[in-house]
């Protein structure tokens, strides 16, 4: 090769050695700077993605937050099952079932309690912070005695 390269004329040798470096170039723009260059595309996009990721994970916090908060302050009210528990505290009856639906909301069915008791304890849950009262249906049982079910709600 060097042989053949040594008995070429000067102005051959400078066009070989000039197609040889443009080839280089070449394979080296190709070959190197192009795949970077599209990985660096591919990282702005991923980048930008990310950013606008977190900025609508930031508006999401921001709304829950929000939500949290009643009448200006923080809620920081017990749980539903919580409350009812303590509102039962001394009571001579006890809840038959006590469920969540599927919105949030507290099924409570106590049986066969007296009336006068029942509306006390109503009035109980019904003047308890951080408790709603949305339906209540009595059904009487028989004498004095009816079964009651509530849904409650919380703030």
């Amino acid at each position: 090769m060097q042989a053949w390269f040594s008995q070429l004329n000067t102005r051959a040798q400078m066009v070989t050695v000039s197609a040889v470096g443009g080839v280089l170039l070449m394979v080296l723009g190709f070959g190197v700077w192009l795949p970077l260059h599209q990985q660096l595309a591919v990282s702005k996009t991923q980048y930008t993605q990310s950013g606008q990721s977190l900025l609508a994970m930031q508006n999401l916090v921001s709304s829950f937050q929000k939500l949290a908060v009643v009448n200006g302050a923080a809620n920081t009210y017990p749980s539903l099952t919580a409350l009812v528990n303590q509102s039962l505290q001394g009571k001579p009856f006890q809840p038959a079932s006590m469920q969540l639906n599927g919105g949030g909301d507290l099924v409570l069915r106590v049986d066969n309690v007296a009336f006068q008791q029942a509306l006390e304890w109503l009035s109980e849950l019904e003047n308890t912070p951080g408790l709603v009262l949305s339906t209540v249906t009595v059904n009487q049982v028989q004498g004095g005695l009816i079964n009651v079910t509530l849904t409650l709600q919380g703030l």
